[in-house]
């Protein structure tokens, strides 16, 4: 299954139609329905916008797609690392933050 054929089944899963998915990526019920029946490809602003909808990462998302397009093997794995840079990076801030929050609460409590 391609990345945008699970991007929509995704969308599906939350509860869209076929039809509000193309009006959110500004497209057609059939163009959609052959993006996930013929492995088409969502373009970059058509991933965006989906995702926004879904309240994913964009970013995320969007190095998903270029995992996927990439035309070497050396581009694809680039893209790979970079999405679990990434990754890391967003788990390592996460970690931090609920650190701070519960020093802080820790020391309005004393």
């Amino acid at each position: 299954m391609s990345y945008s054929q699970e991007l929509i089944e995704q969308a599906q899963k939350s509860g869209l139609k076929i039809i509000e998915i193309a009006e959110i990526i500004g497209s057609s019920q059939p163009w959609v329905s052959r993006v996930k029946r013929e492995n088409k490809r969502l373009t970059e602003e058509q991933v965006i916008k989906l995702a926004e909808q879904l309240g994913l990462d964009t970013d995320r998302e969007l190095i998903k797609l270029q995992i996927e397009t990439a035309k070497t093997e050396k581009e694809r794995a680039i893209w790979v690392k970079l999405l679990n840079t990434l990754i890391a990076t967003s788990a390592f801030v996460s970690a931090s933050a609920k650190a701070v929050i519960t020093n802080c609460v820790e020391c309005i409590l004393c």
